[in-house]
């Protein structure tokens, strides 16, 4: 089985109140899933599953992270863990 490496984007929608999207786009669906979550510790098994969904219903191994517009830094060492071991990080775009 091949194994296909998907890339989810991850962009701040508020940064006073925390609040992130992650989002992945399936060209094959014409579809885009998301999941908007703050930096704690209830966003960062938000973000978990999210992944988990989108590995599962694409067959990936490796997804791709991908932040969008300026870097902001994860305060939630949860957030920060979840993005480390769910995904391969690629850099910002």
């Amino acid at each position: 089985m091949h194994r296909r490496k998907l890339k989810i984007n991850i962009v701040c929608l508020d940064n006073n109140d925390k609040k992130y999207m992650a989002y992945y786009e399936s060209e094959c669906l014409n579809a885009n899933y998301c999941v908007v979550f703050k930096d704690n510790i209830m966003g960062a098994l938000a973000l978990h599953r999210f992944s988990e969904m989108v590995k599962y219903q694409s067959k990936a191994g490796i997804l791709d992270f991908v932040i969008i517009g300026n870097e902001f830094n994860f305060k939630s060492q949860a957030i920060i863990d979840t993005i480390t071991q769910a995904f391969h990080i690629t850099g910002k775009t």
